[in-house]
């Protein structure tokens, strides 16, 4: 059941991420109680970071080789990557 659970929480986060997260910070959220809201906010996957840890993050102290540069991937073929893709491995605008 939880398998199912989640899947369906991946599909429809990636489908309607902007609605999903709306739903949940709008009406869920405010509903749990503060336990509740501790669980949540201790599992969910997005945080809030300091520029500084931000910047830790995404700095990298060497040369990226780029390649293929004029190369796009047509947005059938990258929708097809990304809902095929592992739940763990997509990226998508942050809603």
């Amino acid at each position: 059941m939880k398998k199912i659970i989640d899947l369906l929480h991946a599909y429809v986060y990636g489908r309607w991420p902007r609605y999903y997260v709306g739903l949940l910070r709008n009406h869920i959220i405010p509903r749990l109680s503060p336990k509740g809201k501790k669980k949540f906010a201790n599992g969910y996957h997005a945080k809030v970071l300091t520029h500084d840890h931000a910047k830790a993050i995404v700095t990298l102290n060497r040369d990226i080789s780029k390649r293929d540069l004029e190369q796009v991937i047509p947005y059938a073929l990258a929708r097809t990557l990304v809902l095929k893709a592992p739940p763990d491995i997509v990226v998508y605008e942050c809603a």
